[in-house]
């Protein structure tokens, strides 16, 4: 704007209606498609205040399938009849009819809240092009349904024509056989990956890094992860530095506290080999271990602080599952729960439970929390004691009126060995 008008003029209203009105509000317009530029697009804006993860995906033993339409204004049942009998080649054994629910139309500005509920009391959505009289409040549509972890599959013989505008990454995750929506596992699969590349596409700060990307505008850096990971295990030292580097949030700082005596001259060479920017502290071994993340906390300078363990795995969407949930939750304490469970002695991975997720919620994981720098001093930190650091830094928050989060679990692995955890429970636990 300033290439055409004064800031100042336009924080103090001096510009005549007629001025105003060529003026187009960036943060919620265009819902989709070509903007400033012939060749700019702009993906759909979807407002995390209406539409987010929050309430998760349900466990459900039965269901229909829905389906949505947009802006039609009452056209013909044509395409959707035709819609229909798709799905019945698609769901052998079944009628589309029998298991579609049309929740009718969502108009030209789409807005799914007012029916979230309903959405995820069913298996998912189907969706195809017929539904929709245009593709800017289709892609709408859908970009709002995978924000808020609605599974969707697109019926579409062509999904790249709706990745136009939704982005082919979306599309290509979208598309696949239908009566996968049926089976629990795989439904709330997809819906993570869905709502994965949305919350990074579809949200305030995505749109504007496109916004400034067409302006040549350098928008300032996302906030920096300080990852602390305290060990006394050499042997662990690799594996932990690999958890680190694999993460695909940036900006990392990678920060190892070496705990105890046990760490010879090759402890720099194994973490710089894998974490060039790594910061590291050496602490005593008859310093507690509340004490020894303490230490590494005080190398930090990221605005967002965040715990991992030496011998658990992170995918590599870790921290940018942590940072959208802390986004959408507001909550001052964000982790992910143990849902699965590496049992080394027996070699065995299993999911402990697969409900609870995406809720406000003291059940989480130790080596999965992350907090604002400022809320993270303002409980005091971790408690300098030996065992229960975890569960003492959620009663903190808690003791402050703070909220704590729990989203999805995918992308964390428990590993229990037999020993060397101060969480110390035998296996006959899980």
């Amino acid at each position: 704007l300033s290439a055409h008008y004064p800031i100042a003029a336009i924080k103090t209203g001096m510009l005549a209606n007629r001025e105003l009105a060529e003026i187009t509000d960036l943060t919620v317009a265009p819902v989709g498609g070509k903007s400033l530029a012939a060749d700019a697009y702009v993906a759909p804006r979807v407002d995390l205040d209406r539409v987010s993860p929050i309430g998760g995906v349900r466990d459900i033993d039965s269901g229909p399938l829905v389906a949505l339409g947009s802006g039609r204004r009452g056209a013909g049942r044509r395409t959707t009849r035709s819609f229909e009998r798709m799905l019945d080649l698609e769901l052998a054994g079944h009628t589309g009819s029998e298991w579609l629910l049309s929740l009718g139309d969502l108009g030209a500005r789409p807005n799914i809240a007012p029916i979230l509920d309903d959405l995820r009391s069913a298996w998912g959505v189907v969706d195809d092009t017929s539904l929709h009289a245009a593709p800017e409040p289709r892609a709408s549509y859908l970009a709002q349904l995978a924000v808020a972890g609605i599974p969707f599959r697109l019926a579409d013989g062509d999904p790249r024509m709706i990745g136009a505008w939704i982005g082919n990454e979306l599309a290509d995750v979208s598309s696949g056989p239908i009566e996968y929506l049926f089976d629990p596992d795989e439904r709330e699969r997809l819906s993570v990956a869905q709502r994965r590349i949305a919350l990074r596409r579809f949200t305030d700060w995505d749109r504007w890094e496109d916004l400034t990307d067409l302006l040549a505008v350098r928008l300032p850096p996302r906030p920096t992860i300080s990852a602390i990971l305290a060990t006394n295990r050499p042997e662990q030292l690799a594996h932990a530095a690999e958890q680190v580097a694999n993460q695909n949030y940036a900006p990392v700082e990678p920060i190892f506290v070496l705990h105890g005596d046990g760490f010879g001259d090759d402890a720099s060479r194994i973490i710089d080999g894998r974490c060039p920017n790594a910061r590291t502290v050496r602490v005593e071994q008859h310093e507690a271990f509340g004490s020894a993340l303490n230490a590494g906390a005080d190398l930090a300078t990221g605005e967002l602080i965040t715990k991992m363990d030496d011998d658990d795995w992170y995918g590599a969407d870790h921290l940018w599952d942590l940072v959208h949930a802390m986004e959408y939750s507001g909550a001052e304490l964000i982790a992910k729960a143990a849902e699965w469970v590496y049992l080394s002695e027996l070699d065995i991975t299993m999911r402990r439970f697969s409900f609870g997720a995406e809720s406000y919620t003291a059940t989480m994981a130790g080596g999965t929390m992350m907090m604002r720098r400022s809320d993270f001093d303002a409980v005091g930190r971790f408690r300098r004691a030996r065992r229960h650091i975890d569960l003492g830094l959620i009663n903190d928050v808690g003791r402050l009126g703070g909220e704590t989060y729990r989203t999805h679990g995918f992308g964390y692995l428990l590993n229990r060995n037999a020993s060397g955890h101060t969480w110390d429970i035998g296996v006959d636990y899980f």
